[in-house]
């Protein structure tokens, strides 16, 4: 069966919610992003990364 637009639309979704709570676990204790010198922002102690693998 293939997918209606529909379902790619729910899946983009569900994608981009599992990366934005990932990108959130990477803020430090203090709920600051942690930074190098250079601007980069850092992983932080709790960092999750996202699993996709049901949306691939």
């Amino acid at each position: 069966m293939s997918k209606t637009n529909e379902d790619h639309i729910r899946e983009f979704h569900e994608a981009f919610i599992r990366v934005h709570k990932s990108n959130m676990s990477k803020l430090g204790e203090d709920g600051k992003p942690i930074m190098r010198e250079d601007g980069k922002v850092l992983k932080g102690p709790n960092y999750k990364a996202p699993d996709l693998s049901d949306l691939v």
